[in-house]
């Protein structure tokens, strides 16, 4: 009881603040699944307002595979290949009704164009948009439902 009073209060608390460009992350990877949630806050607050750049992987500019990369490397500690359609064949397929924080997401934007973002919970998404940067999205949006192709479970702690 009194770890969820307290990780509710660290998100609470963490909701209002971000960490600025060139800072550490001031939320390192336990291992705890009660931490995932801080952890892609974390994650999400140092790289928000960065713009979208195809190819890129820095703050200077980043696209959707090297966010989820970036994020899941820093994050967790895990190591995922650098393209969306090779982070497309890590991992566990699972069903919509069964993502879960920490799950990758999956979007085909035209033929040739597919993107990935990370699942935070509550139909939401965070990813590199072409038209926004670093942002969060709706899984119900009708432009990503449309779009959606499948989800990926790929932490080896969420496997388990």
């Amino acid at each position: 009881m009194i770890r969820w009073f307290l990780l509710g209060l660290v998100l609470v608390l963490t909701a209002c603040s971000s960490v600025g460009p060139g800072k550490k992350s001031k939320y390192e990877w336990s291992g705890d699944r009660g931490e995932l949630l801080v952890a892609l806050r974390g994650q999400y607050d140092q790289w928000l307002g960065t713009p979208y750049k195809y190819g890129g992987s820095s703050k200077a500019g980043v696209d959707c595979s090297a966010f989820v990369q970036q994020v899941m490397r820093n994050a967790f500690g895990y190591a995922l290949p650098r393209a969306t359609y090779d982070q497309q064949r890590e991992g566990d397929p699972i069903s919509r009704r069964s993502i879960i924080p920490g799950d990758l997401v999956f979007f085909q934007i035209s033929a040739k164009q597919p993107h990935v973002g990370i699942y935070v919970g509550e139909d939401l998404f965070i990813h590199a948009a072409s038209s926004v940067g670093v942002s969060t999205a709706s899984l119900n949006d009708p432009y990503w439902r449309s779009r959606y192709v499948t989800a990926k479970r790929v932490l080896p702690f969420l496997r388990e």
